[in-house]
């Protein structure tokens, strides 16, 4: 029998902010605040589950971390969009949910969802780093990179799914490269390979 388990897909990041009170008596109410907002959300979405990341003074700014179900030997291209759709356009039902939990005054605003977009997983028998690259590279019109970059920035990014060398993976592993990733010179990314 397959069994799931949660990868990280992505960040959400959620602002709580009041002007017309002091930021010291929101920040406060921050563990309450941040305890309804992921309650909130993992109530939204059954597929998902949201832990936090991080918190950032200023307004009150929450990163969440996005959990994803996986099933174990089925490998899948997996994306943070639309899990949580309708809420980056109307956030007042997080907004309320919010204030009755914590009883103060204050405006919750969705900020942005970032994906982790190049996400390959589990890794399953057989995968070589290659072959899933070159996946990649016609999923998400990555043209602008050789397979050779794409395999070094794998490797760079996810130092834990490899064993040995840059051509062993580790079996129900999870590879990911955050959007923006920085590649390596094409004559750097065919050096590591020699190397590893």
């Amino acid at each position: 029998m397959n069994k799931d388990f949660p990868v990280c897909v992505g960040e959400i990041t959620i602002t709580v902010f009041n002007s017309d009170i002091s930021h010291e008596t929101l920040w406060k109410h921050r563990d309450e605040i941040i305890g309804s907002i992921i309650e909130y959300l993992n109530n939204l979405n059954n597929e998902v589950h949201v832990e936090l990341l991080r918190v950032e003074r200023g307004c009150i700014k929450i990163v969440l971390k996005v959990l994803r179900k996986i099933i174990h030997d089925v490998a899948a291209y997996v994306t943070i969009s639309g899990l949580f759709l309708g809420l980056s356009n109307d956030s007042a039902g997080l907004q309320e949910h919010v204030r009755k939990e914590v009883n103060i005054p204050c405006y919750v605003e969705f900020i942005k969802e970032s994906d982790h977009s190049y996400f390959y997983g589990p890794v399953r028998e057989g995968d070589t780093l290659s072959d899933i690259v070159r996946n990649i590279r016609k999923e998400y019109s990555l043209d602008q990179y050789t397979n050779e970059q794409i395999m070094a920035a794998y490797y760079d990014y996810n130092p834990d799914a490899f064993y040995g060398s840059m051509h062993n993976l580790n079996s129900r592993s999870c590879l990911s490269l955050p959007k923006g990733f920085k590649a390596r010179s094409v004559q750097d990314a065919l050096k590591l390979l020699r190397l590893k």
